[in-house]
C-alpha cells in the first residue's frame, strides 16, 4: 500500500473520531458569526442615532423631535431578533466555504431589508414616530458594515487556508471520470479550504494525478486500492471521504459508506448518471415519483428579452463611456502601425451563424512583442459592443470561436453554440488564462443552464475587478 504524502503523514494519528468532533468547531464558528453581526448591527443604529440626532445630517431636527438613545434599545434588540430568527431560516450560517462574497451578501442584503421592513411596520403600528432617515441609515451602515465583516473574515480564512490551518482533508475514492474531474477542481481551488489528502482506486493505475493551480502544479497521490479504506481512515486524520465511483458499483460504495460510519467520517457521494454533472440535473416529482430532467443549455422566452434589453441598455451606456477612449486608441494604432485601426475576423455566432467581429488593431500585433497599453487595458475588444448591438454578441457569453475551431468541436460541446458568444464570461471571471477548453465550455453550459440578470450583473461585476486588477490576456 502506498504511504500517505508528507503533508498528511505530518498530522495526527489516531483510531477513530466521533462524528461530534467535526460539528461542533462549525456550531461554534457559527455561534461567533451571530454574536459579530448582531454586534455590527448595533453599531450601525448607534452610528445611525448619531448622524441624524446629534449631527442632524439630512436636516435640522427641532427640538420637540429629539430621541434619547435609551428610547430605541428595546426595538434595535427587536430588530436584531427579527434579523437573527430570518437569517437562520434563509440560511445565512450555512452557506458553504465556496459560496461567493456577492452570492452571500446578495442573501444578507435580502435578510437585513425584511427585517427592515418588519421592524418600519411594527413601529408604525406601535405609534412610534423616529425621523425615517433613521431607517435609511441604519440600513445603509448596517449592509456596509456586515459586508466589511465578511470581506475580513474571508481573507483571514484564506491566510490561514494558505498555511493549511483550519483546511479539511478529503480522501477520494475513484479516480474515472468524476474523481479526476473532482480531484483537479479541489486542487486547483484551494480557497475553497479543502486539501485532498490522496485517493483511492479498484486497479493499480497511476501513482499520483497533477493538477495547475495559482500555487503551480499540485499532485494527489494515491494511497491504496479501495479495500485499503478502513486502514486509512483509521491512522490518519481524513476529514471526509468523497465516493466518486461508477454506477454501476453501488455495491462497493455502500460497504465504503459502512466503514465511514464506522470511523464516524462524514462521507458523501458523486452520482455516475451518464456522467452528466449535477449542475444540469433537475429533480422534479410526479405523485411522488422522482424524476431527473436535464436542464436545456439555452436562453429562452422572457429570459432571452431579458438578455436582449440588458445588452443594448448595456452596449449603448459603455459606448458613450468608452467614446473617448477608444478614439484615443484608434489615434495611437494608426501612428503607431499606419495600417487598418479597426480588425476584422470571421467568427461563429448562435446557432453557428458566422459573423464578423470588431477589434482594434493592436490585437493583431506580433504576439512574441510587449503587449501595448491596449491589450493590457483590453480596450481593443471595445469595438465588440457594436457587435452587441447588432444582437451578434452578448456582453456576457461564451468565448467566441472561429469556424476551424467550431469544426472541431466533441457532441457534448456544441450546445455552447445555442446561445450568443460573449465579451466577457465566466471563463473570463474565473481566470481564462488557467482555464483548459474543456472547463471552459463546462463554465458555459452551466450559464447557459442558470442564467439570470443577477448572474449577469455578478459576471460583469468580476470581469471590471479583473479588468483593474490588469489580468493577463491568453
Amino acid at each position: 500500500m502506498t504511504d500517505l504524502p508528507a503533508s498528511v503523514h505530518a498530522r495526527s494519528l489516531r483510531a477513530t473520531r466521533p462524528v461530534q468532533a467535526t460539528r461542533a468547531p462549525a456550531a461554534l464558528r457559527q455561534l461567533i458569526s451571530m454574536l459579530i453581526d448582531l454586534g455590527a448591527i448595533w453599531v450601525a443604529f448607534w452610528l445611525a442615532y448619531l448622524a441624524r440626532y446629534r449631527y442632524e445630517i439630512g436636516g435640522e431636527v427641532f427640538s420637540f423631535n429629539q430621541r434619547a438613545f435609551g428610547e430605541f434599545t428595546g426595538r434595535i434588540a427587536l430588530f436584531t431578533v427579527f434579523f437573527l430568527v430570518l437569517a437562520l431560516v434563509r440560511g445565512v450560517y450555512r452557506i458553504s466555504t465556496w459560496t461567493s462574497l456577492l452570492d452571500e451578501m446578495g442573501l444578507v442584503a435580502g435578510t437585513l431589508t425584511i427585517a427592515m421592513g418588519g421592524w418600519i411596520l411594527t413601529a408604525y403600528l406601535s405609534q412610534f414616530s423616529p425621523s425615517r432617515l433613521l431607517f435609511v441609515y441604519a440600513w445603509s451602515i448596517a449592509l456596509g458594515l456586515l459586508f466589511l465583516v465578511r470581506v475580513i473574515r474571508r481573507r483571514a480564512r484564506e491566510s490561514l487556508w494558505a498555511r493549511d490551518i483550519g483546511v479539511r482533508w478529503v480522501l477520494i475514492a475513484g479516480n474515472g471520470h468524476s474523481g479526476r474531474r473532482l480531484m483537479q477542481m479541489l486542487m486547483a481551488t484551494p480557497g475553497m479550504g479543502l486539501r485532498v489528502a490522496g485517493y483511492v482506486d479498484p486497479g493499480h493505475g497511476r501513482t499520483s494525478l497533477a493538477a495547475g493551480s495559482k500555487r503551480g502544479v499540485v499532485r494527489a497521490q494515491r494511497l491504496g486500492s479501495l479495500d485499503d479504506i478502513p486502514s486509512i481512515l483509521n491512522r490518519t486524520t481524513v476529514d471526509e471521504v468523497i465516493l466518486a465511483l461508477p454506477s454501476d458499483d453501488q455495491a462497493r460504495s455502500l460497504e465504503i459508506a459502512n466503514w465511514c460510519r464506522a470511523a464516524g467520517v462524514p462521507f458523501r457521494v458523486v452520482p455516475d448518471l451518464l456522467q452528466l454533472s449535477l449542475d444540469r440535473v433537475q429533480l422534479e416529482e410526479i405523485s411522488g415519483v422522482p424524476l431527473l430532467s436535464v436542464r436545456a443549455a439555452s436562453i429562452r422566452g422572457a429570459n432571452a428579452v431579458a438578455k436582449r434589453t440588458i445588452d443594448l441598455l448595456g452596449s449603448i451606456l459603455l459606448l458613450i463611456v468608452l467614446a473617448i477612449p477608444m478614439t484615443i486608441a484608434a489615434i495611437a494604432v494608426r501612428r503607431t502601425s499606419g495600417g487598418n485601426v479597426l480588425q476584422r475576423r470571421a467568427m461563429v455566432g448562435r446557432c453557428g451563424v458566422p459573423f464578423t467581429q470588431y477589434r482594434i488593431g493592436a490585437s493583431m500585433a506580433d504576439p512574441a512583442a510587449p503587449p501595448s497599453w491596449i491589450q493590457r487595458s483590453h480596450l481593443d475588444g471595445a469595438p465588440q459592443l457594436v457587435n452587441v448591438l447588432r444582437g451578434e454578441m452578448s456582453l456576457v457569453g461564451p468565448r467566441a470561436q472561429t469556424p476551424n475551431q467550431t469544426n472541431s468541436y466533441q457532441d457534448w460541446q456544441r450546445p455552447r453554440l445555442l446561445i450568443d458568444p460573449g465579451m466577457t464570461g465566466l471563463w473570463f471571471s474565473n481566470g481564462h488564462t488557467d482555464l483548459t477548453f474543456d472547463e471552459m465550455v463546462r463554465l458555459d453550459l452551466f450559464y447557459a443552464e442558470h442564467w439570470s440578470a443577477w448572474l449577469d450583473l455578478k459576471i460583469l461585476l468580476r470581469t471590471a475587478v479583473a479588468l483593474f486588477q490588469g489580468r493577463p490576456r491568453r
